[in-house]
């Protein structure tokens, strides 16, 4: 499904992410996903235990993991009505038949796709104390170099979804102590959104630019970890202040609508798009994971860039219920990983 914008401002793209250099590895309550050796395998191992039910429509697979979904009836949290060229949503995470294509809008992608499951019920101060403890972590070991914090933080089996990086506690170790130590290793934290045990933070590395790194946390712990590809380019201007919490829901609704070809009204008028990358053709398939915090909503996406497989990392600020700013990144999916683990 090509991009809701694709067809006048360019592509979108979502994630979490930690350069490859820095190959963060975490764990999954789920470990039997199946090894990546191939796109379509990789692309197989996107959902972390607890996720809702999928809902296919269409062209595509829109879903919200990591025990926060999309709620496809009522309230602050409904969808913003059915997606150009697909049925109306379908409640529960229940399948619901989708378009074919042809009902594009202007502006809009080439055929719907349906979102589905319930409005997420996580405490909010589970979200406040892993947001607290992931920022906490990422301070300690990339600004102020303390080897211990990965003790203090991360626990096993911690498997990690960086194509480069080995899971487990001690391939972390061994990368991070020769690497966060070196006098020009610099980090700087800017945003950092969370919703139930899941945590994105985005942020510029010294060597390699502005990266999302997301996490899956429990009892504190960093345990699973996915990450975008290194981007030297990318901008991080603009508001870093998460405000309005009650709205999360109904911005997570415009987000995903827009990811499955909502038409051009989800844009605000004064929209600013920080993409880092030139405009191509890019399709969304799946949404693998949601993060909505307030007015920010962060997804990790599967898609193709000219026919071949990718995974697309976009971070949207709302303003007055509609899209007001973007920032993105991507990665190529591999053929295979260190970890046996997809990127999703």
């Amino acid at each position: 499904m090509r991009h809701a914008l694709g067809l006048s401002l360019g592509p979108r793209r979502c994630a979490c992410a930690l350069m490859l250099a820095h190959a963060l590895a975490c764990s999954s309550p789920d470990q039997s996903k199946p090894d990546p050796g191939s796109a379509g395998a990789a692309a197989s191992n996107a959902a972390s235990s607890g996720s809702p039910g999928e809902v296919s429509g269409g062209n595509a697979n829109l879903s919200a993991t990591g025990g926060a979904s999309v709620s496809a009836t009522g309230g602050s949290s409904s969808h913003a009505g059915a997606p150009t060229g697909g049925s109306a949503p379908t409640p529960e995470g229940s399948a619901g038949a989708g378009g074919n294509g042809s009902g594009a809008g202007s502006g809009g992608a080439s055929g719907g796709a349906d979102t589905g499951g319930t409005a997420s019920t996580c405490d909010a101060e589970l979200a406040a104390s892993n947001k607290a403890r992931a920022n906490a972590a990422l301070d300690a070991l990339f600004v102020d170099k303390q080897t211990s914090a990965i003790a203090e933080y991360w626990a096993d089996p911690y498997l990690q979804h960086n194509p480069i990086a080995k899971s487990g506690v001690a391939a972390f170790t061994s990368v991070m102590s020769g690497l966060v130590t070196s006098a020009s290793f610099k980090y700087e934290r800017l945003r950092t959104l969370a919703e139930c045990e899941l945590v994105v933070v985005q942020g510029r590395y010294s060597s390699s630019g502005v990266i999302f790194d997301m996490f899956r946390l429990k009892d504190g712990k960093l345990m699973e970890h996915w990450d975008s590809d290194a981007n030297q380019a990318s901008s991080a201007d603009g508001p870093t202040e998460i405000t309005h919490p009650e709205q999360a829901g109904a911005s997570r609704s415009v987000v995903l609508t827009h990811l499955s070809g909502g038409s051009s009204d989800l844009l605000a008028s004064g929209y600013v798009d920080h993409r880092a990358l030139s405009a191509a053709k890019i399709e969304y398939t799946k949404v693998h994971h949601v993060i909505a915090d307030g007015d920010f909503v962060f997804a990790l996406s599967e898609g193709t860039l000219d026919g071949k497989p990718y995974g697309f990392y976009d971070l949207f600020r709302l303003a007055e219920g509609k899209l007001a700013e973007h920032w993105d990144s991507r990665r190529a999916v591999p053929a295979s990983t260190a970890s046996g683990l997809g990127i999703f």
